[in-house]
């Protein structure tokens, strides 16, 4: 291969990684009761997971969901799993979903023009009595949507929801 075809070559390379597996965002904010109390021993449950925006989807993406918080939590070594002693649990929302145009996505001089969002709401509770909640926004910029890149995407709202969480914890245990 000559230097032109090289270069062409990896440009239809770079490209269709994009494409495939898309690029976007993470951005979340996270609330913790002051007066929550935490200890070492703690777990979350993964509790109920539910589509609360005017848009259905062809995958089940609750199920999705669950299981990304369930991997993230078992990988932290928080996930209740019936123990005894102080269990929280975990409830989400997924309150927004604005879909974009793929086709859009795919040209990169539309600058976003073809993104969509994807938004959730977790609350840490026991009971009625919420301790903390933390509301994530996805932007895909680039790329498909496909069930491969839902559970990519829903890895990584897990993977910061889970952090956020662990942080602010750790900063009240007693």
């Amino acid at each position: 291969m000559n230097k032109v075809q090289n270069a062409i070559y990896s440009f239809l390379v770079l490209f269709s990684v994009t494409i495939l597996f898309g690029c976007g965002s993470v951005q979340s904010q996270i609330n913790l009761d002051e007066k929550f109390t935490s200890s070492p021993e703690m777990k979350i449950e993964v509790g109920k997971v539910s589509n609360v925006c005017s848009v259905s989807f062809d995958i089940n993406i609750e199920e999705m969901l669950t299981s990304a918080f369930t991997s993230e939590l078992e990988k932290k070594a928080m996930l209740w799993i019936g123990e005894p002693g102080l269990k929280l649990t975990l409830e989400t929302k997924i309150i927004e979903y604005q879909e974009g145009e793929a086709f859009k996505r795919g040209l990169w001089f539309m600058s976003g023009g073809g993104s969509w969002v994807f938004t959730i709401q977790s609350e840490l509770r026991e009971g009625d009595k919420i301790f903390g909640t933390v509301e994530a926004r996805r932007y895909l910029y680039a790329g498909g949507e496909s069930k491969g890149a839902w559970e990519i995407i829903f890895a990584s709202i897990a993977k910061d929801i889970v952090a956020d969480f662990e942080a602010q914890i750790k900063k009240k245990q007693n």
